[in-house]
């Protein structure tokens, strides 16, 4: 670490990775958030970091952690623990927090969709594996989530053709 990143009692700063090291950047740093907060549209890089966060790279820790973090902080343990209920044979009481979950949040990840539809497939739940199956395809076409929709799409018309010969 390079002698401008060190306190006079020799500890390392931190220092963001947007402002060059100089002797004056606090000073800076301190004009820029001043300036900021009386008008946030003559900073947009601060305004951004209050808005969604810090940049990338930064240690989890460091920024300022987005909605579907915290959210995911919630819901995993449900989806490890309905796992294991799955695993043991339990699926009812498996697909009961599946359930849970995509009703009071937005999961992002294939498993958390693929999973109920799965159960609900096996139930002969054909119209709601169907539902499921729709809410992955939107997540993933918005973004949500870096996955293909061709598994969804696939799993989706299997199901719709065996809702017609169950004669639904």
């Amino acid at each position: 670490m390079s002698d401008n990143t060190r306190n006079e009692d020799n500890t390392e700063k931190w220092i963001p990775l947007a402002i060059t090291v100089t002797d004056d950047s606090t000073e800076q740093l301190l004009q820029r958030l001043k300036r900021w907060r009386d008008d946030p549209s003559s900073e947009p890089e601060l305004e951004r970091w209050i808005r969604i966060g810090y940049p990338k790279g930064l240690p989890f820790m460091v920024r300022k952690p987005e909605q579907w973090e915290l959210d995911h902080d919630q819901y995993f343990p449900m989806f490890k623990r309905a796992r294991l209920l799955e695993k043991e044979g339990k699926a009812d009481e498996a697909l009961e927090i599946y359930m849970r979950i995509l009703r009071n949040y937005t999961p992002r990840g294939t498993l958390y969709y693929e999973r109920p539809a799965i159960i609900l497939e096996r139930a002969g739940e054909y119209d709601d594996a169907i539902l499921i199956c729709d809410r992955a395809i939107m997540a993933t076409s918005e973004g949500l989530f870096n996955a293909d929709t061709e598994p969804f799409e696939r799993r989706r018309a299997r199901l719709a053709k065996k809702r017609i010969r169950k004669g639904i």
